[in-house]
């Protein structure tokens, strides 16, 4: 939600054309922010339940997610500073 008041604030009520390069990498943002979220749905509601039945493989994939979504949290932090270089119009 803050994110959207943001770009509301800097954007201002209307987003500027769906091909300028600002839109697509704020859409690209959002996209690797929500794969993100995604990441820790499954472990939370995949992986750690399975711990005590198979906790060599529900280990396991709980540490490759984990490595995921800090990839995917590196790209965030990446995006948003190149944003703060960028023009919104």
């Amino acid at each position: 939600l803050s994110g959207v008041a943001n770009a509301v604030l800097i954007l201002g009520p209307t987003l500027p054309h769906p091909g300028c390069d600002y839109v697509g990498v704020l859409l690209l943002k959002v996209a690797l922010a929500l794969a993100m979220t995604g990441l820790a749905l499954v472990n939370r509601y995949r992986w750690i339940p399975r711990i005590r039945r198979d906790p060599v493989q529900a280990l396991h994939a709980i540490r490759r997610n984990t490595c995921r979504e800090l990839a995917l949290g590196a790209a965030v932090l990446i995006i948003v500073g190149g944003l703060g270089l960028m023009s919104p119009s």
